[in-house]
């Protein structure tokens, strides 16, 4: 298993929470039902900020806090996941 560099799991009040960041998105497995929600990077002087409209995710990759409802919730214990090692072998699992 390797340590991925771009996805974070966290708790989410108490909920598992998977962030994944891209170039210029923030993609998120929304609990309960894991709905995908993605947001967008915006220009911010500290830190870090995606934005929808409706949701706004801030902070830095091990400091977030997620904005729903004009109510901020900082998002816990936020550590990149375990993914399996890549095979040049598209048949073999390592």
């Amino acid at each position: 298993m390797e340590t991925s560099k771009d996805t974070f799991g966290c708790k989410l009040n108490g909920q598992r929470i998977v962030v994944r960041f891209t170039e210029q998105e923030a993609r998120i497995l929304m609990p309960p039902d894991e709905r995908l929600v993605t947001l967008y990077q915006v220009s911010t002087q500290n830190g870090v900020r995606y934005t929808n409209g409706m949701m706004d995710l801030r902070g830095s990759t091990s400091d977030l806090t997620l904005i729903r409802d004009n109510t901020a919730t900082a998002l816990t214990d936020c550590e990149p996941l375990k993914v399996p090692k890549k095979s040049s072998n598209p048949f073999l699992r390592e």
